[in-house]
């Protein structure tokens, strides 16, 4: 029994669970795999000769890394736009707000002011 509170729901539990035992480690190798090909063509003639072995375990490594990268990246415009969103909507409408308080204000102020002189 799941001691969580509603881990598969949208609150991201599940998610975040997701990425850290699949997709990480995914990315990760495909990442290792990548600097460990560069690293051993310089040092070992014999790799950059069966590459083709090589090349083909980082592209099998590659395809789920790249489509993992993508919705990550994907993920986080959405996340980006969204805040931009709410930053926006929040500036009109505190902007709206003062404005109507400066309109209403300074003409009680000035009033105020010509009384007193």
């Amino acid at each position: 029994m799941n001691n969580k509170p509603d881990a598969v729901t949208p609150d991201g539990n599940f998610v975040n669970f997701m990425m850290a035992i699949i997709a990480a480690p995914v990315v990760l190798a495909w990442i290792g795999l990548s600097i460990f090909l560069v690293v051993m063509a310089f040092r070992d003639e014999s790799v950059v000769t069966d590459i083709e072995s090589y090349k083909s375990v980082l592209l099998i490594v590659g395809s789920p890394a790249l489509v993992i990268i993508y919705k990550v990246l994907e993920m986080w415009t959405t996340q980006e736009n969204a805040k931009i969103e709410n930053v926006r909507k929040s500036t009109f409408e505190n902007g709206d707000e003062e404005l109507e308080i400066e309109i209403t204000d300074k003409p009680r102020f000035r009033r105020k002011q010509q009384k007193e002189e």
